[in-house]
């Protein structure tokens, strides 16, 4: 499967790290769940801020 690429999704992911690092699999990750996320909506994987922020939003829950 291919995600066209979106130059804003690249910084918007910057500042939803806080400028902090990333590990190596974080960006692995974060597609398979914005994967994820499309398929239960019913909709294309895009890099759209609406499917990024809920992808994140499944990576990292508060406890």
């Amino acid at each position: 499967m291919t995600i066209p690429p979106a130059p804003q999704a690249l910084e918007m992911i910057q500042t939803m790290y806080g400028g902090g690092p990333t590990r190596g699999n974080h960006p692995r990750d974060l597609l398979e769940r914005l994967v994820d996320v499309s398929s239960a909506r019913g909709v294309r994987p895009q890099l759209t801020p609406e499917l990024i922020e809920a992808a994140w939003n499944t990576l990292f829950v508060a406890s």
